[in-house]
């Protein structure tokens, strides 16, 4: 069987014991022969611990069974599971698609949405972060010609289903990239040393998006939601600084802490009249010259 149809298999062993909590071979199978990747066939016990290992070996997953409780399966320690943030995406994205496989019938069904990144490119990424070595890669912005660029990888972020590479250059500089604009990248035989103390969660803090800009400061912004959006920005907040100020008969005020680069500003803007800015000026003076600039495209 391929390596990819069994980790599928995995991921799907992992989230239905985590989800159960305590479960036994017997009821294992029963959900497993239920789904359409089992084509009817259920896990031999040798197989099953044949999985059991693997998933040990490959994820650092652990998975017991209790003997005192009808020989029931349990994941040791669940709390990593959900304070490991890359295993919980890196699980909660291909369940998806073992959910979806599991309903084949409905493939008619289901739209899903593709991602753009360069495989080549983040596996290359990823390489030179665990070597801690430059990586050199031409890189086409849109407009322009290509250029190449020699930075040191300090994280890889994902954002509107596009990887970026956030890339440290001589004199401080960050400078961020897309993956799916780069056309050939390679790793170096420069190595180098990643400041301890960089935290990739904290540096993108004072962001909304990945646009970067050293000329901008962290700034407060309060915006005011109106209608489903209100509700919207409660269940997915827009920002990790996001605080409720005040809840008025028709809407909500909000306040974040970031930087009012054009990915902020393209955000706003694209909730339309259900989301306003009341603070600062210059970013209210921001909004006003998109709009007046969009109106005169008609």
């Amino acid at each position: 069987m391929k390596k990819g149809i069994l980790f599928t298999h995995y991921v799907w062993i992992i989230n239905t014991i985590y989800n159960a909590r305590r479960i036994s071979l017997e009821d294992l199978n029963e959900r497993w022969c239920a789904t359409d990747m089992s084509d009817g066939h259920p896990f031999s016990r040798a197989s099953f611990y044949r999985h059991k290992e693997s998933i040990q070996n490959m994820l650092g997953i652990n998975i017991l069974c209790d003997t005192t409780d009808d020989y029931r399966y349990y994941i040791e320690d669940r709390a990593v599971l959900r304070s490991d943030g890359i295993m919980r995406w890196v699980l909660d994205s291909i369940s998806v698609g073992c959910i979806i496989s599991e309903a084949r019938a409905l493939h008619d069904r289901i739209s899903t949405e593709r991602i753009s990144y360069n495989p080549d490119a983040l596996r290359t990424i990823i390489d030179a972060m665990g070597r801690s070595h430059t990586v050199t890669l031409n890189y086409r912005r849109y407009g322009a010609d290509a250029r190449e660029h020699t930075v040191e990888p300090y994280s890889i972020k994902f954002y509107r289903h596009r990887p970026y590479l956030l890339g440290h250059r001589d004199g401080g500089r960050f400078t961020v990239f897309a993956l799916d604009r780069m056309q050939d990248i390679h790793v170096t035989e420069e190595s180098f040393h990643q400041d301890d103390d960089f935290d990739t969660e904290i540096f993108f803090r004072n962001y909304f998006g990945v646009i970067i800009s050293s000329g901008q400061e962290c700034q407060r912004i309060v915006l005011r939601a109106y209608g489903w959006e209100r509700h919207s920005m409660h269940d997915l907040p827009m920002h990790c600084t996001q605080r409720t100020l005040h809840v008025g008969e028709d809407y909500v005020d909000y306040e974040i802490l970031t930087c009012p680069t054009s990915d902020l500003l393209g955000y706003i803007l694209s909730r339309g009249r259900w989301l306003k800015v009341l603070s600062p000026q210059g970013v209210i003076d921001s909004i006003k010259s998109e709009l007046n600039s969009a109106i005169m495209q008609y």
